[in-house]
């Protein structure tokens, strides 16, 4: 299945793609280190949002009785959350990519 997004649902990754677009070679070579950032924070917002949507996102770990876990940092109990790994959240967006897209 292949989800197709608009703008406002991965309003980062457009934006980030069309600033990636507009960069042009300079004579000091960092324009690729830039582009290189400007995509891979474009694809961040596209894999953490298909995560999202699949329901894989981070919570907040409780008990068998529902209560909230803490940790206690100094005065102050702090929530233990779960948190989905990088590598799953991109597992699941290759998953919704079309065999093209898996290869370019």
């Amino acid at each position: 299945m292949t989800t197709i997004f608009q703008r406002y649902e991965l309003p980062i990754a457009y934006s980030m793609i069309a600033a990636a677009r507009r960069i042009r070679p300079r004579r000091d070579g960092r324009h690729p280190f830039e582009q290189y950032f400007l995509f891979w924070t474009a694809f961040n917002n596209i894999y953490t949002t298909i995560a999202h949507s699949e329901g894989c996102r981070t919570h907040i770990k409780e008990n068998d009785d529902g209560s909230i876990v803490t940790i206690a940092n100094g005065n102050v109990n702090i929530p233990e959350v779960v948190i989905v790994s990088e590598r799953e959240q991109i597992h699941l967006a290759f998953q919704e990519f079309v065999d093209d897209l898996k290869h370019t």
